[in-house]
């Protein structure tokens, strides 16, 4: 791998950090993510914060208080859950590495939270309030168990029947990536899988029928149209 292509990719893995000259990581803004776990009955959320170092050592020195204390009081609540326009209760549950050193000059600090979703259907909307008056990177990734279908999210697009737009664990600009929202339902029975998948091979429509119902739909349609003969001639009898 060329030096070029060393530095594209450590870019693409933290999109604040800007390169210098000389290929040398200079952490800009701050990069937000969210790991959402949809099941039928609760969604689990992590939330993770990339902050460059300078200003997280420069922030210590000034208040004088221990790193990760300050700044995971600073970011603990400032998340929002709602189920069909109901704000949901997020729990925090303890993250094993909740303040650890990152790549390219980052820290990062991770909160995880639980919450019970009630009724098998519905639109779970997030609201980041962390960071509000700075521009940040945003990337929202979605995995849904194999009891639901997506239905709708503000982070992919379909139309004709096919992926358009898959702003899916993607960085983003753009504040809109502040409030993801994921609309999903029950599955039905060839819609399941065994394990949950990532939100875009979730979503209703894009899941083939598994091969075996294509081979029962054979005696099925040919069932019909026997039946569809004999009520025939019955009626012109």
């Amino acid at each position: 791998m060329s030096l070029k292509l060393f530095a594209l990719t450590l870019a693409l893995a933290h999109p604040s950090a800007h390169r210098g000259a000389h290929g040398d990581a200079v952490p800009r803004v701050v990069a937000q993510r969210l790991q959402l776990v949809l099941r039928a009955n609760e969604v689990t959320v992590t939330y993770t914060a990339e902050v460059p170092q300078a200003r997280v050592y420069a922030d210590a020195r000034e208040r004088g208080e221990p790193v990760d204390a300050r700044w995971l009081g600073e970011l603990r609540g400032n998340l929002r859950a709602r189920w069909n326009g109901v704000a949901l209760e997020l729990v925090e549950e303890a993250a094993p590495d909740a303040f650890r050193e990152g790549d390219d000059g980052f820290f990062e600090f991770e909160l995880r939270y639980r919450a019970p979703l009630p009724g098998e259907g519905g639109t779970l909307a997030l609201s980041n309030g962390n960071f509000p008056y700075e521009t940040s990177y945003f990337a929202t990734e979605v995995r849904v168990s194999g009891d639901l279908v997506v239905t709708e999210s503000t982070l992919v697009k379909f139309r004709d029947g096919r992926l358009r737009e898959d702003g899916h664990d993607v960085w983003l600009k753009d504040e809109s990536a502040r409030e993801p929202s994921v609309t999903v339902r029950p599955a039905a029975f060839w819609e399941r899988v065994s394990e949950s998948r990532p939100l875009p091979e979730r979503m209703v429509g894009t899941i083939p029928l598994p091969w075996w119902m294509y081979l029962a739909m054979v005696p099925a349609l040919v069932g019909l149209a026997f039946l569809g003969r004999a009520l025939g001639s019955r009626v012109h009898r």
